[in-house]
């Protein structure tokens, strides 16, 4: 006798299976609000070529919720575009520390910051429903300014 889901066991099982759908729909809406965010970031007026910038959001109000931290990664012309829930969606809409973190030299200028990471002194606001473009300018004179120097 052939199994029929209607029967028995089945109409048991196709409910579970319906709960089960409908509990896990609708989990991978991000818990805090992203925009677009991105720049072009550089050290002494050219595009740094290398590493990674980071958005890390402080909680509102003294909360503990922050929401979580974006990154992006800096591409050949300097560019970065955050991505914190999925690719490129934007950092969380709130004020964030940023940091710009040091990753191997690229092989063609070899331009890199002789330090693991450098936090931009400006808190920087995410805004809702528009893009956020932030260029970050480094300067030699900066990384002085914290002890750190440039290769």
């Amino acid at each position: 006798m052939p199994f029929d889901l209607m029967t028995g066991y089945g109409k048991p099982m196709v409910g579970l299976l319906a709960l089960g759908l409908v509990l896990t729909s609708g989990c991978s809406k991000p818990e805090f609000e992203v925009a677009p965010t991105g720049g072009v970031v550089t050290l002494d007026g050219e595009p740094l070529t290398t590493g990674k910038v980071m958005f890390a959001p402080k909680a509102a109000g003294g909360g503990l919720k922050a929401g979580k931290t974006g990154f992006g990664v800096i591409g050949p012309e300097g560019r970065y575009d955050v991505s914190t829930y999925g690719a490129e969606d934007g950092a969380v809409v709130a004020k964030h520390t940023v940091t710009v973190i040091n990753s191997e030299p690229d092989s063609e200028s070899g331009q890199r910051l002789q330090v693991e990471r450098i936090t931009w002194p400006q808190r920087l606001v995410v805004e809702p429903g528009k893009q956020n473009e932030f260029d970050i300018e480094l300067t030699t004179e900066l990384l002085q300014q914290r002890g750190m120097k440039r290769d």
